[in-house]
């Protein structure tokens, strides 16, 4: 027997105010992924599943309604750890890559929530997430030469269960992570309540994972028409990675050579050599498997 998670359960919670358009995750196609989490519009994140097998209850595991924000059910769920952290110990957890809107800016909000399996009992309120480490700050702490301070503000990230970044604008669609990155597409130039027209040009900000700090300078790419975005690494010549964005005909260049976030601090990166990827294709995903054959 297969029990595969619904996508239709994401689908099921819209954002207030849905006969208008509320954010460009309407005027883009994005497709719902599989997920053990249900987000309400409210910012209720509930967990309903366990690796796609129904839990008893759902089980309430954070509440960002202090926020005021409106939140999108459509959100990503990955598998993250790191090896060493300001506690001594491995830590490992789920982390929710989520968009909402501020009604108040009209703007769009990355939110990244840390659930652990060591959560218990504790629910995540809006307090409990750090805003996103700002840029000039991580520079300050770096032209000062002093280490401890820029070890410091690697220790609160590590220690805060989430954080949230303002994005000047609006998400295209939800963030793509690749080696620790996250790359996320937005617009500015366009209307809050109508579709955007062409020519668009798209903003690709480049995001570490834990911290939110920009990890390298953005993107700009100019879409020509509407339609579906696709992410693809292509092996080079030094035997790297490259990372393109294509649609249709048209493709653009984001990463010559892929770069990995590393532990050793905020702003440690390498290059990723081709023998380190993974070598498989996924070709299908069972959340949870009893008695095939």
């Amino acid at each position: 027997m297969i029990n595969a998670f619904p996508l239709c359960l994401l689908l099921t919670v819209l954002w207030p105010g849905s006969s208008t358009i509320d954010t460009p995750l309407h005027c883009f196609e994005t497709e719902a992924e599989p997920s053990d989490y249900l987000v309400l519009s409210s910012g209720k994140i509930y967990r309903q599943s366990a690796a796609g097998k129904s839990v008893p209850e759902p089980e309430l595991m954070a509440d960002l309604s202090d926020s005021g924000w409106q939140f999108s059910p459509l959100h990503k769920m990955v598998q993250s750890w790191l090896p060493v952290t300001a506690f001594g110990y491995q830590q490992q957890f789920e982390q929710l890559m989520l968009l909402a809107r501020d009604p108040v800016s009209q703007g769009d909000q990355l939110v990244i929530v840390r659930l652990f399996p060591q959560q218990h009992d504790a629910v995540w309120q809006f307090a409990d997430l750090a805003p996103h480490l700002d840029d000039d700050v991580l520079a300050g702490a770096e032209s000062s030469g002093q280490s401890v301070t820029v070890e410091s503000l690697w220790h609160q990230v590590q220690a805060a269960p989430g954080w949230w970044r303002p994005l000047s604008g609006w998400a295209t669609q939800l963030p793509q992570l690749y080696a620790g990155m996250l790359y996320l597409p937005t617009v500015t130039d366009m209307s809050p309540t109508e579709c955007p027209s062409y020519p668009l040009d798209l903003t690709v900000k480049i995001i570490h994972m834990h911290s939110g700090h920009t990890t390298r300078p953005d993107e700009v790419i100019a879409l020509q028409q509407a339609g579906p975005l696709q992410w693809q690494l292509r092996p080079t010549s030094e035997q790297q990675l490259s990372l393109w964005l294509v649609q249709d005909e048209a493709e653009w260049q984001l990463a010559p050579a892929l770069q990995q976030i590393t532990t050793e601090c905020l702003d440690c990166y390498q290059t990723l050599e081709l023998t380190e990827w993974p070598q498989q294709l996924e070709l299908a995903t069972f959340w949870h498997e009893e008695g095939a054959y």
